[in-house]
Protein backbone atom coordinates (compact mmCIF):
# COMPACT_ATOMS: atom_id res chain seq x y z
CA UNK A 1 0.00 0.00 0.00
CA UNK A 2 1.42 3.34 -1.01
CA UNK A 3 2.07 6.10 1.49
CA UNK A 4 -0.54 8.26 -0.26
CA UNK A 5 -3.26 5.64 0.17
CA UNK A 6 -2.29 5.15 3.81
CA UNK A 7 -2.40 8.89 4.38
CA UNK A 8 -5.83 9.16 2.76
CA UNK A 9 -7.16 6.37 4.97
CA UNK A 10 -5.81 8.05 8.09
CA UNK A 11 -7.33 11.38 7.08
CA UNK A 12 -10.68 9.71 6.34
CA UNK A 13 -10.68 8.08 9.79
CA UNK A 14 -9.86 11.40 11.47
CA UNK A 15 -12.67 13.14 9.59
CA UNK A 16 -15.31 10.44 9.98
CA UNK A 17 -14.57 8.94 13.40
CA UNK A 18 -15.91 11.80 15.61
CA UNK A 19 -19.32 11.75 13.89
CA UNK A 20 -19.47 7.96 14.12
CA UNK A 21 -18.67 7.98 17.83
CA UNK A 22 -21.23 10.69 18.58
CA UNK A 23 -23.89 8.92 16.48
CA UNK A 24 -23.25 5.68 18.38
CA UNK A 25 -23.49 7.35 21.77
CA UNK A 26 -26.66 9.24 20.87
CA UNK A 27 -28.25 6.09 19.44
CA UNK A 28 -27.73 4.31 22.76
CA UNK A 29 -29.21 7.24 24.65
CA UNK A 30 -32.26 7.52 22.38
CA UNK A 31 -32.94 3.79 22.66
CA UNK A 32 -33.06 4.25 26.42
CA UNK A 33 -35.20 7.41 26.31
CA UNK A 34 -37.73 5.97 23.86
CA UNK A 35 -37.69 2.53 25.47
CA UNK A 36 -36.88 0.67 22.29
CA UNK A 37 -34.03 -1.41 20.93
CA UNK A 38 -34.70 -0.25 17.40
CA UNK A 39 -33.54 3.38 17.29
CA UNK A 40 -30.64 5.20 15.73
CA UNK A 41 -29.27 8.71 15.49
CA UNK A 42 -26.99 9.84 12.71
CA UNK A 43 -25.09 13.10 12.86
CA UNK A 44 -23.44 14.54 9.77
CA UNK A 45 -20.66 17.01 10.42
CA UNK A 46 -16.93 17.42 10.23
CA UNK A 47 -14.64 17.08 13.28
CA UNK A 48 -14.74 20.82 14.03
CA UNK A 49 -18.54 20.75 13.95
CA UNK A 50 -18.56 17.79 16.34
CA UNK A 51 -16.28 19.61 18.79
CA UNK A 52 -18.29 22.84 18.67
CA UNK A 53 -21.70 21.14 18.59
CA UNK A 54 -22.61 22.62 15.21
CA UNK A 55 -24.15 19.77 13.23
CA UNK A 56 -25.15 20.30 9.62
CA UNK A 57 -27.71 17.49 9.67
CA UNK A 58 -29.13 15.12 12.29
CA UNK A 59 -31.54 12.25 11.74
CA UNK A 60 -33.39 10.15 14.31
CA UNK A 61 -35.16 6.93 13.33
CA UNK A 62 -37.03 4.63 15.72
CA UNK A 63 -39.50 1.77 15.55
CA UNK A 64 -41.89 0.59 18.28
CA UNK A 65 -40.93 3.48 20.54
CA UNK A 66 -42.77 5.01 23.48
CA UNK A 67 -43.72 8.67 23.06
CA UNK A 68 -45.44 10.35 26.00
CA UNK A 69 -46.98 7.06 27.12
CA UNK A 70 -48.09 5.86 23.68
CA UNK A 71 -46.26 3.17 21.72
CA UNK A 72 -45.76 4.44 18.17
CA UNK A 73 -44.99 2.26 15.19
CA UNK A 74 -42.46 4.69 13.79
CA UNK A 75 -40.86 8.04 14.45
CA UNK A 76 -38.65 9.93 12.01
CA UNK A 77 -37.04 13.30 12.69
CA UNK A 78 -34.66 15.16 10.39
CA UNK A 79 -33.00 18.37 11.55
CA UNK A 80 -30.67 20.79 9.80
CA UNK A 81 -28.23 23.38 11.15
CA UNK A 82 -28.33 21.91 14.64
CA UNK A 83 -26.57 23.34 17.67
CA UNK A 84 -26.36 20.72 20.41
CA UNK A 85 -24.61 20.22 23.75
CA UNK A 86 -21.47 18.30 22.76
CA UNK A 87 -20.45 17.16 26.23
CA UNK A 88 -23.84 15.71 26.97
CA UNK A 89 -24.07 14.22 23.45
CA UNK A 90 -20.87 12.25 24.06
CA UNK A 91 -22.56 10.84 27.18
CA UNK A 92 -25.56 9.76 25.08
CA UNK A 93 -27.84 12.69 25.94
CA UNK A 94 -29.44 14.42 22.97
CA UNK A 95 -29.91 18.06 23.98
CA UNK A 96 -30.86 20.44 21.16
CA UNK A 97 -29.99 24.06 21.85
CA UNK A 98 -31.14 25.40 18.51
CA UNK A 99 -32.06 24.18 15.05
CA UNK A 100 -32.50 25.80 11.68
CA UNK A 101 -35.57 23.67 10.91
CA UNK A 102 -36.54 20.20 9.85
CA UNK A 103 -39.41 17.74 9.72
CA UNK A 104 -40.92 14.96 11.81
CA UNK A 105 -43.30 12.07 11.27
CA UNK A 106 -44.94 9.81 13.86
CA UNK A 107 -47.07 6.79 12.95
CA UNK A 108 -49.57 5.34 15.44
CA UNK A 109 -51.60 2.23 14.62
CA UNK A 110 -54.94 0.93 15.87
CA UNK A 111 -53.45 -1.59 18.29
CA UNK A 112 -51.38 1.07 20.05
CA UNK A 113 -54.39 3.33 20.56
CA UNK A 114 -56.45 0.39 21.85
CA UNK A 115 -53.78 -0.39 24.46
CA UNK A 116 -53.51 3.27 25.43
CA UNK A 117 -57.27 3.65 25.90
CA UNK A 118 -57.47 0.44 27.91
CA UNK A 119 -54.43 1.02 30.11
CA UNK A 120 -54.37 4.79 30.55
CA UNK A 121 -58.00 5.85 30.03
CA UNK A 122 -59.71 2.78 31.51
CA UNK A 123 -61.85 2.02 28.46
CA UNK A 124 -62.52 -1.70 28.76
CA UNK A 125 -62.68 -3.87 25.64
CA UNK A 126 -61.46 -0.87 23.64
CA UNK A 127 -61.56 -1.30 19.87
CA UNK A 128 -60.20 1.27 17.44
CA UNK A 129 -60.60 1.41 13.69
CA UNK A 130 -58.74 4.04 11.66
CA UNK A 131 -59.71 4.58 8.03
CA UNK A 132 -60.77 7.22 5.51
CA UNK A 133 -60.11 10.12 7.89
CA UNK A 134 -62.28 8.69 10.67
CA UNK A 135 -61.52 7.04 14.00
CA UNK A 136 -64.20 4.61 15.18
CA UNK A 137 -63.93 3.67 18.85
CA UNK A 138 -66.03 1.23 20.87
CA UNK A 139 -65.70 0.03 24.43
CA UNK A 140 -67.14 0.01 27.91
CA UNK A 141 -66.83 2.76 30.50
CA UNK A 142 -68.04 3.23 34.05
CA UNK A 143 -70.54 6.05 34.58
CA UNK A 144 -72.02 6.57 38.07
CA UNK A 145 -71.15 3.01 39.10
CA UNK A 146 -72.76 1.64 35.93
CA UNK A 147 -71.00 -0.05 33.04
CA UNK A 148 -72.12 1.37 29.70
CA UNK A 149 -71.29 0.53 26.10
CA UNK A 150 -69.87 3.49 24.20
CA UNK A 151 -69.38 3.93 20.47
CA UNK A 152 -68.19 6.99 18.63
CA UNK A 153 -66.94 8.22 15.28
CA UNK A 154 -64.58 11.14 15.26
CA UNK A 155 -61.93 12.92 13.29
CA UNK A 156 -58.42 13.33 14.63
CA UNK A 157 -57.21 16.92 14.78
CA UNK A 158 -54.17 18.83 15.96
CA UNK A 159 -54.82 21.02 19.00
CA UNK A 160 -52.38 23.77 20.01
CA UNK A 161 -49.63 22.11 18.02
CA UNK A 162 -49.00 19.60 20.79
CA UNK A 163 -52.00 17.23 20.99
CA UNK A 164 -53.93 14.88 18.72
CA UNK A 165 -57.55 14.97 19.85
CA UNK A 166 -60.91 13.47 18.90
CA UNK A 167 -63.51 15.74 17.32
CA UNK A 168 -66.71 13.74 17.72
CA UNK A 169 -69.18 13.46 14.83
CA UNK A 170 -71.37 10.76 16.36
CA UNK A 171 -71.54 9.20 19.82
CA UNK A 172 -73.83 6.68 21.45
CA UNK A 173 -73.84 5.59 25.10
CA UNK A 174 -75.88 2.60 26.18
CA UNK A 175 -77.56 2.59 22.80
CA UNK A 176 -78.68 6.21 23.06
CA UNK A 177 -77.39 8.72 20.50
CA UNK A 178 -76.09 11.97 22.01
CA UNK A 179 -75.51 15.39 20.40
CA UNK A 180 -71.95 15.77 19.01
CA UNK A 181 -71.30 18.78 21.28
CA UNK A 182 -72.02 16.65 24.32
CA UNK A 183 -69.88 13.93 22.79
CA UNK A 184 -66.95 16.34 22.52
CA UNK A 185 -67.43 17.30 26.16
CA UNK A 186 -67.35 13.64 27.16
CA UNK A 187 -64.34 13.00 24.90
CA UNK A 188 -62.20 15.14 27.22
CA UNK A 189 -61.94 11.98 29.32
CA UNK A 190 -59.84 10.33 26.61
CA UNK A 191 -58.26 13.36 24.94
CA UNK A 192 -55.51 13.82 24.03
CA UNK A 193 -54.82 10.53 22.29
CA UNK A 194 -51.24 11.51 21.43
CA UNK A 195 -49.06 14.26 22.87
CA UNK A 196 -46.08 15.71 21.01
CA UNK A 197 -42.78 14.53 22.47
CA UNK A 198 -40.61 16.97 24.37
CA UNK A 199 -37.70 14.54 24.70
CA UNK A 200 -35.29 13.79 23.18
CA UNK A 201 -36.36 16.29 20.47
CA UNK A 202 -39.22 18.73 21.10
CA UNK A 203 -41.77 18.38 18.30
CA UNK A 204 -44.69 20.56 17.22
CA UNK A 205 -47.51 18.77 15.40
CA UNK A 206 -48.78 20.33 12.16
CA UNK A 207 -51.22 17.80 10.64
CA UNK A 208 -52.58 14.27 10.89
CA UNK A 209 -53.84 11.86 8.22
CA UNK A 210 -55.97 8.84 9.16
CA UNK A 211 -56.16 5.90 6.76
CA UNK A 212 -55.50 2.17 6.38
CA UNK A 213 -55.40 1.40 10.09
CA UNK A 214 -53.02 4.13 11.17
CA UNK A 215 -52.65 7.80 11.95
CA UNK A 216 -49.68 9.53 10.35
CA UNK A 217 -48.79 12.69 12.25
CA UNK A 218 -46.57 15.29 10.61
CA UNK A 219 -44.61 17.84 12.57
CA UNK A 220 -41.59 20.06 12.88
CA UNK A 221 -39.04 20.85 15.58
CA UNK A 222 -40.48 23.10 18.26
CA UNK A 223 -38.63 26.38 18.75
Amino acid sequence: MSRLVTLLIVVAIIVIAPAVVMSWQLSNGVQRDLRTRDASVRVMSGPIGIVTGRISRLRLDAEHATVEGVTVSQIRVTLRDVNLDTRRALRGQLVIRRTGGGSASIVVDEAALQRYLAEQREVRNARVHLDDGIATITGTVNVLNSSLEVGLRARLEVARGRDIVLRVEHIGIGGVALPPDLGNALATAVNPLVTAPQQPIPIRFTSVVVDNGRAVIAGEPAR
